[in-house]
């Protein structure tokens, strides 16, 4: 049976991925959607499609995926992991798995999607030795901040799928140079600059974190909400563990009761030996799921005085779980 669409994460992971799936099995239908979408059974997958970095859906021709939480969850809905057509490993990236696969299958890849791999390794698991190499510019890094540009859905999977076309013949330092990539680029700097300026407004740290290791930042009490990276945290607190990012969650641009929480580990605790694991706290608390290194969830409220009441408890519970790791 022939494949027919790629469906992928609607990250920089996600792009990769479908640019090696793209030239492995020879499509050029690639769609771009979130975790949530195919939790939630809210977007068509059929028993032709190629999934990469998203959990296992209900039906697929091919699924690969890193995160170990997914994994999980085909455990408790009864699936056996070894009889899935695709492949899971928990690698630095789905990009990385899917290179994996190509190989086992004697799927010949161009060496400019084996450079692809090794940059999105480092994008995706945050693989940095400092906050300088992170900032550092680069084809990959210009790339990954293109597509965190603000952008209506449509415009991003458009990006998305230029992107990945792109990549399918072309090397990273080649689709950097593009006209489209330049002005995306340029206008993320732009809102970098506002990052900024509202991260200084708003991190703060619970009491009980004495030594200020895990960053809150708490976006709740803002009527509207534009893209904001919380990796950005370090710049100003280049000692700390990990940034937590609390905000609501807006439909139709309303600002609505749901929550949504983002945790990732920060660029020092990347480089010291450290039992900390995000997605086992979102685990346990059965907010989300994603892996050592980053997680995310969210929580739903009938009423602002639930949310409020709740959201304080949520983060006690994430940073005391957080330092007693």
């Amino acid at each position: 049976m022939p494949y027919q669409t790629i469906v992928t994460h609607n990250d920089f992971d996600g792009m990769a991925s479908a640019a090696l799936c793209c030239v492995a099995f020879g499509l050029d239908r690639v769609l771009y959607t979130h975790p949530n979408a195919v939790s939630n059974a809210t977007i068509a997958i059929g028993e032709q499609d190629i999934v990469c970095d998203l959990p296992c859906p209900l039906s697929f021709a091919l699924w690969f995926d890193h995160h170990e939480g997914n994994l999980q969850d085909v455990l408790l809905r009864g699936g056996d992991p070894t009889s899935l057509k695709g492949k899971f490993l928990p690698e630095k990236s789905c990009a990385q798995v899917i290179l994996g696969y190509c190989a086992e299958q004697g799927l010949a890849l161009p060496e400019h999607l084996h450079e692809l791999v090794v940059a999105t390794n480092i994008i995706d698991s945050f693989d940095y030795t400092s906050v300088e190499e992170w900032r550092r510019e680069n084809p990959a890094h210009i790339l990954d901040r293109a597509i965190k540009a603000d952008k209506d859905p449509r415009r991003s999977w458009q990006f998305l799928k230029f992107l990945t076309l792109q990549l399918r013949g072309h090397s990273l330092a080649e689709v950097a140079l593009e006209q489209e990539v330049q002005n995306e680029y340029q206008a993320y700097l732009r809102e970098e600059k506002l990052m900024l300026e509202l991260l200084r407004e708003c991190v703060t740290f619970h009491p009980e974190d004495r030594e200020h290791q895990l960053v809150l930042i708490d976006l709740t009490r803002y009527q509207r909400q534009g893209p904001l990276v919380k990796n950005l945290a370090m710049i100003d607190h280049p000692e700390a563990m990990a940034m937590l990012l609390i905000k609501n969650q807006f439909q139709y641009g309303i600002k609505t009761t749901n929550l949504i929480f983002s945790m990732s580990l920060s660029i020092k605790a990347n480089n010291l030996q450290h039992s900390k694991n995000c997605a086992a706290i979102f685990q346990e608390l059965a907010l989300g799921d994603g892996h050592p290194g980053a997680a995310g969830g969210r929580r739903t409220f009938s009423s602002r005085v639930e949310l409020e009441n709740s959201k304080w408890e949520i983060c006690t519970a994430i940073c005391k779980r957080f330092l007693a790791q």
